[in-house]
This record gives structure tokens, C-alpha cells and sequence, in this order.
């Protein structure tokens, strides 16, 4: 895994260098929620090894997830995987 819950992790951006806590782990090794120290907001974050490192591994692993953003977020993510395969799924009703 390339980071978990509670990592600090860097990300390049036109602007800089921004630092975020992953807050929740959506899927490994692509899809993260973060805390950016910066802004001071929630946001979704696709991993890009180009652009995203990480700084230290359990920083924080206390912090909590904005769930608000997290419940909005789901149909985003889930439109995404079926337009662009991103999630592995099984053919399968994977709802239990």
C-alpha cells in the first residue's frame, strides 16, 4: 500500500506544494479523503505517483474524515469507476 489513514502526504500543484492527513482510504492505492494543512478543508484526492508523496507514514492516524463529504462523494466515485474501470469489481451484486 502506498499510504494509509493517517499519513501525511505530500502533493505538487501548479500553486506548490500542498500537505494533507489522509483522512479515510477509499480505495488502496487511489482513491484517498484528505485534510490539507493548508486550506484547512476536506477534499478527494486520486493518487498520482507523479505528483503525490509520502512525507510520514502515521502522522495522524486519529484524525477523522469529513463523513459529509465522504456521503456526497460516493455516487461521484462510483460514476467514475463505471466510466473509467477504476475500482475492481466482480461481475457479482457486491451489496451484503
Amino acid at each position: 500500500m502506498i499510504a494509509g489513514k493517517g499519513d501525511l502526504i505530500g502533493a505538487k500543484t501548479k500553486k506548490g506544494d500542498d500537505i494533507y492527513v489522509i483522512t479515510q482510504v477509499v480505495k488502496e492505492n487511489r482513491f484517498y479523503f484528505c485534510y490539507s494543512l493548508h486550506s484547512k478543508a476536506h477534499s478527494f484526492l486520486v493518487w498520482d505517483p507523479e505528483c503525490h508523496y509520502v512525507i510520514c507514514p502515521e502522522f495522524d492516524p486519529y484524525t477523522k474524515p469529513d463523513l459529509e463529504a465522504i456521503e456526497v462523494s460516493t455516487n461521484l466515485i462510483a460514476a467514475l469507476d463505471k466510466l473509467f474501470g477504476l475500482l475492481d469489481y466482480d461481475d457479482k451484486d457486491t451489496d451484503d
